[in-house]
This record gives C-alpha cells, sequence and structure tokens, in this order.
C-alpha cells in the first residue's frame, strides 16, 4: 500500500512538472510590454482589400471606412478554424 503511493505522487509530481513546462512553451512572449504596444499596427487603418462575399462579388473593405469589419478566414479542411 505504502509503494503504491509513492507511484502515485511520483506521477502527480511528473503531471505537475510536464504541465508547467508545456505551459511555459506555449506562451507568447511580452517582456512586460502591453499587447497594443506589441501590434505596431494597431489604431491603424487596415490596408485596401478586395474580397469576395458569399454571393462571388468584390468587396471592398474601403467601403466599410468608419465600421467594424470582421473577416473570417475560413476553410473546411482546417480543424481548429
Amino acid at each position: 500500500m505504502k509503494r503504491t503511493v509513492l507511484v502515485a505522487i511520483a506521477v502527480l509530481a511528473v503531471i505537475v512538472v510536464a504541465a508547467h513546462f508545456a505551459d511555459k512553451a506555449t506562451r507568447l512572449p511580452h517582456n512586460g510590454v502591453p499587447a497594443t504596444k506589441i501590434n505596431s499596427s494597431a489604431g491603424k487603418p487596415a490596408p485596401d482589400v478586395t474580397l469576395k462575399d458569399l454571393d462571388g462579388k468584390d468587396v471592398s473593405i474601403a467601403q466599410y471606412k468608419g465600421k467594424v469589419v470582421l473577416v473570417n478566414f475560413w476553410a473546411t479542411w482546417c480543424e481548429p478554424c
């Protein structure tokens, strides 16, 4: 019984250490700088881009000047999308 408890504690310790390093490896570096300072294009106008809408018509982002525009890049083969 004592051996089972020690094995369980060892397994738990390995999981905690692995989770810590996995979390550390996947974090984006920020070096204490706010996110708005990292993205140098924040607050600047979007470039003039023309895309196709669902009906196949060309739509320019310039048409929506002063409005919030959400562009969804989606693909059927992209699982996270």
